[in-house]
């Protein structure tokens, strides 16, 4: 771990623990390190040399029968701009002065404290490093104001880099049989905003690793840097995966039998039409959200939202709609936003809007229908303008649930209030906590789970927190290239090793974001779209393009699936997921050590996307899952002595051995199979 001198190994035998060096003899180099590999033959070195107080002080190498590989996984990172004299200073012009003032060691923690100075005036900072498992943790933190841009940059040294965009998760860097992840920690940062990056710079240099901004306050002030930045290198890329610490849901078990019909008309007769028609079906635990219901219509007024519109019906015709609910067992609840701020609210409220780092207040959603502007209502007041809304809502229409747009499809980093006047003032960490706080608030309020928008990028962040999200599997970088859901490389490891224990994601985004289209859809875009959910081990979802259907025939096949499967698979754990690759089942760092090597840049998602479609998941306790999410491949799975013959769409299903649901050919014939005793049991049992 740490080289110990001669001086060092003496006063650690007197006691004092602590090693204090000049700044004049400071240590070579500081390494960490652990045995990488199944045998732990191999061995990854963190260097830490004390030189800059950047990102650039850390070398990476990697050690192994074949020689050592030496790398970057974050040149140039670090403190990258930041302020003095009166000027904004780029770190990488060096056209400051750097001091190491002091290095120490402590309960397992190195420390270095560096003094950067210009034109007469410095402002100090420290690094603490340690190693935690296979993950170099460094903490930077200033007393100062100064610094404006924290990141890790971009790695240097890493050929045929490839960067792997993990849905749910966050960028995976891989080069020369590697896998490195180098992260920012948002629940330990007083940053304004963190964002992620991607972006190739040359055939062995990429920036893929969030950026950390320290914008000014309303008063002309910043907030002091504080910062966590975790590098991971291992040859596998589980170990690279962002583990949150976040709770599980209270509603986690519940959630897990129910199917929600995410609801959108213009009457609450519409409404009592689409759940007539799921109670005609025989549908049961349903989780029914009504998104338009409003006062002023949706997306309009907000955050005021009652009486409902009388257009629609008003109060007596919502209370009809929320009793066939409760009368057939479903979760009924309401669509409700504490984000958006409109000025013809009746609780319009200026002082209560968030200020930007001018003063001004922040926009937020435009309505194109409406042509009206919403303002971004201050986090801090959320809580307080739910108390207006949800007891209410409660009380007078019986909702056993709640609905929040907007809080969980976003990073904290997204909705940040600037006045310098309130605690917490541009910290997109004060962010979380205020909406943190309104999701427990409701969920109380309403006694049942809370279920909000959700996207990929922002998964990490609030699962287990919110108890269930509309789970656009797309990251932030993939929305802004325009890339579609349906696209998204099918990558569950992240989603089921990370995230599936905390909460219950369900769908995989509206079939408008996913497909990119409106309108009808075919059979073959609703098992598409089916298999996302099986995939990813999502909750089903029945969006408005199931009930624009007039036959009822994707409804009901989805029901009789999703309703048996969903219960084992939200039951279990992931013990196993494998991936069809070159004709083998392998595990994804295998699978991706096969397919990414002299892979161009621009072809790795579509060739991801359509090489890793065909997987294999094994839960926990005996339930088995084939899934073919590719879109041209056709494979043969033998179970027992059966063949199955899976296209694009299709899926088999066993529990124990024996199949128990199965879209697939099976001699010769095209067949749907769903166990009809096998739904009448308890998911989750053992195999006998």
């Amino acid at each position: 771990m740490f080289p110990a001198t001669s001086f060092e190994k003496w006063l650690l035998a007197v006691g004092c623990g602590v090693l204090v060096l000049a700044a004049a003899t400071p240590l070579a180099a500081v390494e960490f390190s652990y045995g990488d590999g199944g045998d732990g033959a191999n061995e990854v070195v963190y260097k830490f040399t004390p030189e800059t107080g950047t990102l650039d002080d850390l070398e990476v190498v990697y050690r192994s029968a074949g020689g050592e590989f030496r790398f970057r996984p974050a040149a140039g990172g670090g403190i990258t701009q930041f302020t003095l004299a009166g000027e904004i200073v780029e770190t990488a012009d060096r056209r400051h002065e750097v001091a190491l003032l002091r290095e120490s060691q402590s309960r397992g923690w190195y420390k270095a404290k560096f003094r950067w100075s210009f034109e007469g005036e410095s402002f100090n900072f420290v690094v603490r490093i340690r190693l935690e498992g296979k993950t170099l943790v460094m903490k930077f933190s200033s007393g100062s104001d100064s610094v404006i841009l924290f990141d890790p940059a971009r790695s240097e040294g890493t050929p045929d880099v490839k960067i792997v965009d993990i849905p749910y998760g966050h960028n995976v860097l891989f080069s020369n049989g590697l896998f490195i992840a180098t992260l920012l920690d948002p629940l330990a940062s007083d940053a304004s905003q963190i964002f992620p990056t991607k972006h190739y710079l040359s055939s062995d240099s990429a920036v893929y690793a969030p950026w950390a901004f320290y914008r000014t306050l309303s008063d002309g002030s910043r907030n002091a840097l504080r910062e966590t930045v975790t590098v991971t290198v291992s040859s596998e890329i589980e170990d690279t995966f962002y583990q949150p610490n976040n709770p599980v849901s209270p509603y986690r078990k519940l959630l897990s039998k129910y199917l929600v019909a995410d609801l959108w008309r213009r009457s609450f007769t519409d409404y009592l039409e689409d759940i007539g028609r799921l109670v005609s079906l025989g549908f049961e635990d349903i989780f029914t959200v009504l998104h338009v219901w409003q006062r002023f219509g949706f997306d309009n007024g907000l955050p005021t939202t009652t009486p409902p519109s009388p257009r629609m019906g008003g109060k007596r015709g919502l209370r009809e709609v929320s009793r066939l609910c409760r009368e057939n067992g479903y979760l009924f609840s309401l669509h409700t936003n504490y984000v958006d701020f409109y000025p013809n609210s009746k609780s319009w409220q200026p002082r209560h809007l968030a200020l930007g780092p001018d003063g001004e207040p922040i926009e937020a959603w435009f309505n194109p229908s409406t042509q009206g502007q919403s303002f971004l209502m201050k986090p801090s007041k959320a809580q307080r303008y739910a108390r207006r809304v949800e007891p209410s809502i409660h009380e007078k229409y019986g909702t056993t649930a709640g609905y929040l747009d907007v809080h969980t499809a976003i990073l904290p980093s997204m909705k940040v209030d600037f006045d310098a006047g309130v605690k917490g003032a541009g910290r997109q960490l004060a962010t979380f906590e205020h909406y943190k706080k309104l999701i427990s608030y409701v969920r109380k309020e309403h006694g049942g789970p809370v279920a909000g928008e959700g996207k990929g990028s922002s998964a990490r962040i609030w699962a287990g927190h919110i108890d269930a999200i509309e789970a656009d599997p797309r990251s932030l970088w993939q929305e802004i290239e325009g890339v579609k859901a349906t696209e998204v490389p099918t990558i569950v490891d992240y989603k089921l090793r990370n995230l599936h224990s905390l909460f219950v994601a369900h769908g995989a985004g509206y079939f408008v974001r996913f497909f990119k289209r409106n309108g009808s859809y075919s059979h073959q875009q609703f098992s598409r779209y089916m298999a996302t959910e099986l995939a990813f081990g999502n909750a089903a979802f029945f969006g408005r393009a199931y009930f624009d259907q007039e036959d009822s025939s994707e409804l009901k096949r989805k029901y009789a699936f999703m309703r048996l499967l969903q219960g084992h698979y939200l039951a279990g754990e992931a013990e196993e997921i494998l991936y069809l690759v070159n004709g083998r089942y392998v595990r994804l760092s295998q699978a991706l050590k096969e397919l990414l090597p002299g892979l161009a840049k621009r072809r790795v998602e579509d060739v991801l996307a359509e090489r890793l479609g065909m997987l294999k998941v094994e839960y926990s306790p005996g339930f088995t899952l084939y899934v073919n999410r590719s879109k041209k491949r056709t494979v043969q799975v033998v179970e027992n002595g059966v063949g199955y013959e899976l296209r694009a769409g299709d899926f088999l299903a066993l529990n124990c051995g024996a199949p128990i649901a199965y879209s697939a050919k099976v001699d010769g014939l095209r067949r749907e199979f769903v166990c009809e005793d096998c739904a009448a049991g308890t998911p989750g049992g053992t195999c006998g």
